[in-house]
């Protein structure tokens, strides 16, 4: 399976046998008796994404490809972002810094740090990584892609929780729900109308509380929030397994 996933699989204090990848890999193999090994690459939503991975899938040569969409590109508030939008090459010193910092666990994990990104959020205001269309258009392109050139490849789609970020401030959340809409609302469609499989959490079947699955980052998951999305990415990956099945059975 080749994992395009993001820094949730590799930005994390989970031990690796804890962690979603590995979790699934050993669900797979329990449901279906069938090995299961995962190559894990990080994706984002650039225009030379469909080229990256079509290098990828002819390099690897998976049986599925399980594309993780991540609420970070769209959702993600960014304080240091909207310095480099605002200062242009003078402040992308300083937005390189805070991304750096926020990505060092024992820094990104402390109280006061939190605390101060929450403030800077609100004193400079935030800019976001990419907008929903630009996700929309990228993964549409990628999915046609890989289906064009790589027919008997199963293609399975994940999108993350809604609620994972910043639970602690109601307008960001309200602001990221509104984002989500624009890049899920689209993409179910064109994954229902392509034959992918794509699992989207927006009601979950019992209730949940993420700020009990997060590290104290308030992005990354903790154990229990990796096994969470491991028991719900197992379907679609069994969906997708079904399909390459399926391929593999139909006359050349």
């Amino acid at each position: 399976m080749l994992r395009l996933g993001n820094s949730m699989d590799a930005i994390t204090e989970v031990p690796d046998e804890g962690r979603v990848y590995r979790l699934v890999e050993r669900y797979f193999e329990d449901v279906t008796g069938e090995p299961c090994e995962t190559v894990y690459r990080q994706i984002a939503p650039r225009e030379t994404m469909p080229a990256i991975m079509d290098r990828w899938v002819r390099e690897h040569r998976p049986d599925i490809i399980l594309i993780i969409l991540s609420q970070y590109w769209y959702g993600f508030a960014s304080a240091p972002k909207k310095v480099e939008e605002t200062f242009g090459r003078a402040g992308r010193w300083a937005g390189l810094l805070g991304y750096r910092l926020a990505m060092t666990p024992w820094l990104a994990n402390n109280f006061l740090f939190r605390a101060l990104r929450k403030a800077a959020r609100r004193t400079i205001g935030v800019e976001y990584h990419f907008e929903p269309e630009t996700v929309v258009a990228v993964m549409e392109a990628c999915i046609e892609t890989l289906q064009r050139r790589h027919p008997d490849v199963a293609i399975a789609v994940w999108s993350e929780p809604i609620d994972v970020m910043h639970l602690d401030e109601q307008r960001l959340v309200n602001t990221l729900r509104a984002r989500r809409r624009r890049v899920h609302d689209p993409l179910r469609a064109f994954c229902a109308a392509r034959g992918v499989p794509h699992y989207l959490v927006m009601d979950p079947e019992v209730p949940y509380d993420w700020k009990e699955m997060r590290e104290a980052d308030g992005i990354h998951l903790n154990p229990d929030g990796h096994v969470w999305v491991a028991n719900r990415q197992l379907p679609v990956v069994l969906a997708a397994w079904e399909q390459r099945k399926e391929r593999l059975k139909a006359p050349k």
